[in-house]
């Protein structure tokens, strides 16, 4: 029977010697900095996302890339078609000079069915009967990078040497120093400040005997 009070002090006095384990523990000076050093390096959380960081940017900046490079092109087609195809009113005789004015041939340029992409009001057309196959006027940038050229309309007659060419600005996402949609390399094919590329389209062409 005397063996039971001592059974149970024994029990009383476990939660107060724990109590002081703890109390000597805490009371020791911890090595902090090394303690979150050693967590910070078993702790991978988070990496994806420090990982896409580092790639998000060149990886959109690809993506948005090959999407103008693949809409510049889309764009510039459709020019071409349009321009080729007021062009062969001019050789075969339908469009001859004197008949029409230069809005009047722009408008015909505006209206064709492949044009729909386009703004009509910033087209830029010229039409010029030269001495050889070799554009003369081209739109050029002023000082505050806007587009300028001399809106012309001035065909040949029978067996003259004639060019049409078309220009318009198309708006673009990045700003790609030189970025060249059709490989041509004139006065007009430089960036400007608001985010533009100029496509152009062109057709030289001897005039039928008509």
């Amino acid at each position: 029977m005397s063996e039971l009070p001592n059974a149970l002090a024994q029990l009383a006095d476990k939660p107060a010697k724990r109590a002081c384990k703890h109390a000597e523990l805490a009371a020791q000076p911890a090595p902090k900095r090394r303690r979150f050093m050693r967590r910070f390096r078993r702790d991978d959380s988070g990496t994806a996302t420090i990982e896409f960081a580092f790639v998000a940017i060149p990886l959109l900046t690809m993506i948005i890339g090959t999407m103008e490079v693949g809409i510049g092109y889309f764009a510039d087609r459709p020019l071409n078609a349009g321009v080729d195809n007021v062009a062969r009113m001019i050789r075969t005789g339908e469009v001859k000079p004197g008949t029409m004015t230069h809005g009047e041939f722009k408008q015909l340029l505006c209206d064709e069915p492949v044009m729909l992409l386009f703004d009509c009001g910033k087209l830029m057309v010229t039409v010029e009967q030269v001495g050889s196959f070799e554009p003369k006027n081209q739109p050029t940038r002023d000082a505050n990078g806007d587009l300028v050229y001399q809106p012309t309309f001035q065909p040949g007659g029978r067996l003259s040497i004639n060019v049409v060419q078309a220009y318009y600005e198309w708006p673009t996402m990045l700003n790609f120093a030189e970025f060249n949609i059709d490989g041509k390399n004139n006065a007009a094919n430089k960036m400007s400040g608001t985010f533009s590329r100029v496509l152009n389209a062109s057709n030289a062409f001897m005039n039928e005997p008509y």
